[in-house]
């Protein structure tokens, strides 16, 4: 998962036996400056424990309850929608 434009990356990966990670692992990606105060990347790693373990993080949310409403025209929609529309419509 990458945030605020490539600054900061996260990898989040479930336990695994062969790894010798069980409880699943962390990497964290960041710009941090150094003893010179020049920014480079550097990586931070959290491993998982018994009573905090690490799990693959869900990109999509979860939509369940959620309703789609599909607008033909600009006649069907209400203000906000309208604005949202005209949004789409520009950039396809």
């Amino acid at each position: 998962m990458s945030l605020c434009a490539d600054t900061v990356k996260t990898y989040q990966f479930a336990g695994s036996q062969p790894k010798n990670l069980t409880f699943g692992v962390q990497y964290k990606v960041a710009y941090m400056a150094n003893d010179t105060l020049i920014s480079q990347q550097t990586c931070f790693q959290v491993n998982g424990t018994n009573t905090s373990e690490i799990s693959i993080q869900a990109v999509l949310p979860d939509l369940t309850g959620f309703k789609v409403r599909i607008l033909l025209s600009q006649a069907e929609a209400t203000s906000n929608e309208a604005v949202l529309l005209d949004a789409f419509q520009a950039t396809s």
